[in-house]
């Protein structure tokens, strides 16, 4: 996924990826939604694909926080990833350490916005809840869930995963959630990612049943 980001352009999104769900960005397209993704596969290329195969308003929320904490070279690299990123989308990314009244906006003007679930940042503490996935506990910040309701727009499960015999991404996009709370929002859109991200564990960007087994805590 790494290497890839230099190969992002639009005909690449086109090209590389397949969306199954389009039915369920249709029902949601007049007003936009919240698109949440677990770290699996490459993720970054699924908002080019919904921009370059399906026209959408796309754009994503990224942590630049945690950059502050790795090595020189591995900090560039990301901020890279994010300018590739946007270039691709053709709007700028919004990051957690900005007013959330930009992603707000977004959502107000019928956007998609592209939300990772699962994100810790050093030092930072945010509200965060258990929630099941593939038969486990994981505690994850419910930020999403609460932007889902506050925004009155519905949460959509987003994930992509690499078919190494196809050479080609399968963009999967679930039923869009519309849940009483922001952690029943969350846990009916992981209920609906796990069928999919149990068959491909091994795309898993970080240990998600390590790192989220446990509540945040800060030192």
């Amino acid at each position: 996924m790494k290497s890839e980001t230099f190969l992002f352009s639009p005909s690449y999104a086109r090209r590389r990826v397949r969306i199954h769900g389009v039915e369920h960005l249709r029902a949601t397209r007049d007003r936009g939604g919240l698109l949440a993704f677990l770290h699996v596969g490459s993720f970054f290329l699924s908002g080019g694909a919904l921009v370059h195969q399906l026209g959408l308003s796309y754009t994503a929320v990224a942590s630049r926080h945690n950059l502050r904490f790795t090595p020189g070279n591995e900090s560039d690299f990301w901020l890279g990833v994010h300018q590739r990123s946007e270039a691709l989308y053709g709007a700028p990314m919004f990051y957690t350490d900005e007013s959330a009244r930009k992603s707000l906006a977004w959502l107000e003007g019928n956007g998609f916005l592209g939300l990772a679930i699962d994100v810790r940042e050093n030092g930072i503490r945010n509200k965060e809840a258990r929630f099941s996935f593939l038969g486990q506990d994981i505690y994850l910040h419910t930020g999403p869930g609460r932007l889902a309701r506050i925004s009155g727009r519905p949460m959509l499960p987003m994930t992509i995963l690499f078919d190494a015999r196809e050479r080609l991404h399968h963009l999967h996009i679930g039923e869009p959630v519309r849940a009483a709370t922001p952690n029943d929002c969350i846990q009916q859109t992981l209920d609906q990612m796990a069928p999919l991200v149990e068959v491909s564990r091994d795309q898993l960007f970080h240990n998600l049943f390590g790192i989220f087994s446990t509540p945040h805590t800060i030192d």
